[in-house]
């Protein structure tokens, strides 16, 4: 594991680009965690959601921190739909998959909502799944899942951007551990394409289920 190092640094009205309504608070670079990166972002509220953000060769989490909110999202391009955000709910797309929001203050209902952003690097999904399935990992695939409860994600997001403000002799340990983790937990809760031997639903492999079935 890596040794302490500083916490990077974000100036607090930092215009987290074009894309995005929001100034970014918090800010660790995907490096810094061996493979998890980290921002907090705040967002103003308006926007029109004219220009999607491009896809990044990350999985992405988002969880809305404080406040709650409604306004129309698009995905890949997609059909605009209206969404809703509440704490503990998640947000979460594969890489290369791009997530545009449409935000008004109205709609908003604290005015400047926070989202916790989370950053996975696809290595980790890839190896993580691999030992899983017992097979290659980068064959199995995690469906883009939007606004869906897991208290326990939820729960490390909020450790993580504690550690992120307030840097601990624990904090490089525990954000790498975090990075497996979460892959675990998005594969054992969040995985619902079959992989061959339907692993991902919890189902016999193929050779154990002619055993069951012929003894």
């Amino acid at each position: 594991m890596g040794s302490r190092q500083a916490i990077p640094k974000v100036v607090a009205t930092e215009k987290f680009h074009k894309y995005v309504p929001a100034t970014t608070d918090v800010h660790i670079p995907k490096g810094y965690w061996n493979g998890l990166g980290l921002n907090l972002y705040t967002f103003s509220g308006e926007n029109d959601g004219a220009v999607p953000p491009p896809g990044i060769p990350d999985y992405g989490l988002a969880f809305l921190k404080e406040g709650s909110g409604k306004g129309n999202y698009q995905l890949n391009n997609s059909k605009w739909k209206p969404g809703k955000v509440y704490p503990k709910i998640a947000w979460y797309v594969q890489p290369h998959s791009s997530l545009g929001w449409q935000w008004r203050n109205q709609n908003l209902a604290d005015g400047k909502p926070q989202v916790i952003n989370l950053q996975l690097d696809a290595g980790i999904m890839t190896r993580t799944a691999s030992e899983v399935f017992e097979k290659d990992g980068a064959r199995v695939e995690m469906p883009n899942a939007l606004a869906v409860q897991d208290d326990l994600l939820h729960l490390i997001a909020l450790e993580l951007l504690q550690e992120a403000r307030n840097s601990t002799p624990y904090g490089m340990l525990f954000g790498e551990t975090a990075a497996q983790f979460i892959a675990v937990q998005l594969l054992r809760k969040h995985c619902t394409v079959n992989y061959k031997n339907d692993k991902c639903k919890g189902s016999l492999p193929k050779h154990a289920l002619r055993k069951v079935i012929y003894q």
